[in-house]
């Protein structure tokens, strides 16, 4: 059995000041972002399926972004709202290593889709003639579906230097502190990062060169409308973006300067408990981020809600 003792700060993890009340702000907190994580993004992925507008290979990265994000609050949301309230938890060797593949996967999984979808911004802005072939209903899936073989595979391939998953006090979350682990994850993420300050490096370069050529000649042109309207569909990932790697980049140092110590002090678990708290956050905005930068997310959303009350309403 793997020890996942309730009172950290009866067990030395953590300082005094992290009991009591603390703990039942912490699980409040846990327990709130856990319920806004999955019924804003179950909302994305009902919208997408339910609203037959919406069914469109873009989208379709929408909705692995969410469900990428609830799977990175469900691993770690339950689990810790349990240590947190229950003296003398437990979980099973098998439990903690599932556990840790899935928070690997969750963590990379989601900013594999971000640069997935930053590229996807790129050619529907800077080679729209070619988007429509590149980005279809089959490719979009099938990039997807390897995304998270890859991060699959990356995840588990800690297992190969031996059992080494391991209940980290400050996450309140299995993890794997095997060598092989840290290199799949630099795997995993180095892609994803260049992809991204790839296509935005290029995005911007348009936006630059067609404001040049189309403001000083025609202010009010059509065109110059629907390039408006796509550089504010890749502000809206933009956002999506900074929202998630600011919490996420914050808990991933935090994680490196403490697996970097012989044996991490009360400071070190302070530091990474108050950081993947703040991490948890980037799970439910993006929907909302949605709903207010496109209009037509907004009227979908509404058009579910009706058709919801109405299927109720004839039951009834």
């Amino acid at each position: 059995m793997v020890d996942t003792p309730g009172d950290f700060n009866l067990s030395g993890m953590l300082p005094p000041d992290l009991s009591g009340a603390s703990q039942a702000f912490q699980t409040a907190w846990i327990v709130s972002i856990l319920i806004a994580s999955v019924l804003s993004n179950l909302t994305v992925l009902a919208v997408v399926m339910c609203i037959e507008d919406l069914r469109q290979p873009t989208n379709y990265l929408l909705c692995a972004l969410s469900g990428g994000q609830m799977l990175q609050v469900l691993v770690m949301a339950p689990q810790a709202a349990v240590l947190l309230t229950v003296a003398g938890a437990h979980m099973t060797e098998a439990a903690c290593v599932v556990q840790g593949i899935l928070f690997m996967v969750s963590i990379t999984f989601t900013p594999c889709i971000l640069g997935i979808l930053s590229f996807d911004r790129y050619h529907y802005i800077v080679h729209p003639t070619e988007y429509r072939n590149r980005f279809t209903g089959r490719s979009v899936p099938t990039a997807i579906a390897c995304t998270l073989l890859f991060t699959l595979t990356m995840a588990v391939v800690g297992l190969f230097q031996g059992n080494s998953y391991r209940l980290n006090a400050g996450l309140l979350v299995c993890t794997n502190s095997a060598a092989v682990s840290d290199v799949a994850f630099i795997v995993c993420i180095l892609p994803a990062i260049g992809l991204i300050t790839y296509s935005y490096v290029f995005i911007f370069k348009e936006a630059r060169s067609h404001s040049r050529k189309i403001l000083p000649s025609v202010c009010y042109d059509a065109r110059l409308k629907d390039f408006k309207a796509k550089i504010k569909t890749a502000k809206t990932v933009m956002l999506a973006i900074v929202i998630f790697f600011l919490t996420w980049v914050s808990m991933v140092l935090a994680y490196v300067v403490s697996s970097s110590r012989v044996e991490p002090g009360p400071g070190d678990m302070l530091v990474l408990r108050m950081t993947s708290l703040i991490f948890l956050l980037s799970a439910f905005p993006n929907p909302i981020l949605y709903a207010c930068r496109n209009r037509f997310f907004r009227d979908a959303v509404k058009r579910l809600f009706r058709r919801t009350a109405n299927a109720v309403k004839d039951m009834v």
